[in-house]
């Protein structure tokens, strides 16, 4: 699965939708009120062009270039990357029953507008098809990494023979990895580094680009195959 949504604020109290953000609720309204279809149209053509495996840059620019207002672009990215056609009837369902019990979240007609643009908008695109397909791979192959954090920080060092005075500082560097099992189960990885740990994962990370840089040469140039880039 694609990146995770952004951190949502509390759910919405739906009998049968437990993950309903409030962000997604959001998208789908805006795209409801504002998206025509002649924008659904164009975008929806420059989706099927798309070659390979759709990441999300490529996926932005597609959306940029047929939306300008970047509210509504940021809303119909996050439909995109996060509703599969398969899913369309229970989203329109949920949402309307949302609108329901919120008369006055969306009106009537933007309801029936979300029913018609929606289906045309989220469609079994190729290269989007392909990508949520090698990123399923990737989950089932293991822990993979959703977020990085990094927090630099100085302790200082007192001396035994005066108390409180401090002799030095030491920086160090805590990064936190935020991960995710192949049961989509959340993980979190902590580790706390001095400045010379930090010098060695740099020259590691610097080694394996240099590595990732051979490998897909071999694999575009002798192997003749698609070097797959997940976001």
């Amino acid at each position: 699965m694609p990146d995770e949504l952004p951190p949502a604020r509390p759910t919405m109290e739906i009998d049968d939708l437990q993950k309903f953000p409030f962000e997604m609720a959001d998208a789908l309204r805006a795209i409801a009120i504002n998206l025509t279809e002649d924008v659904v149209k164009s975008l929806s053509l420059s989706l099927y062009r798309e070659t390979g495996f759709l990441t999300n840059e490529r996926l932005r620019e597609a959306i940029s270039n047929s939306i300008k207002e970047q509210d509504l672009a940021a809303a119909v990215f996050l439909v995109l990357s996060y509703i599969e056609p398969i899913h369309l009837r229970r989203v329109l369902n949920d949402f309307a029953k949302l609108c329901r019990r919120n008369s006055e979240f969306v009106p009537d007609s933007a309801i029936e507008s979300l029913q018609k643009l929606l289906p045309r908008l989220v469609q079994e695109y190729p290269a989007m098809s392909r990508r949520r397909i090698a990123q399923r791979v990737a989950d089932l192959s293991g822990t993979t990494v959703s977020d990085v954090k990094v927090v630099l920080d100085l302790r200082p060092v007192l001396g035994s023979g005066d108390a409180g005075k401090i002799q030095g500082l030491i920086p160090l560097t805590t990064i936190q990895l935020l991960c995710e099992g192949s049961q989509r189960e959340a993980k979190v990885i902590e580790a706390v580094l001095t400045e010379a740990a930090v010098n060695r994962l740099s020259e590691t990370i610097a080694d394996v680009r240099k590595q990732l840089q051979q490998m897909k040469a071999v694999v575009e140039e002798e192997m003749n195959q698609t070097w797959v880039v997940l976001d």
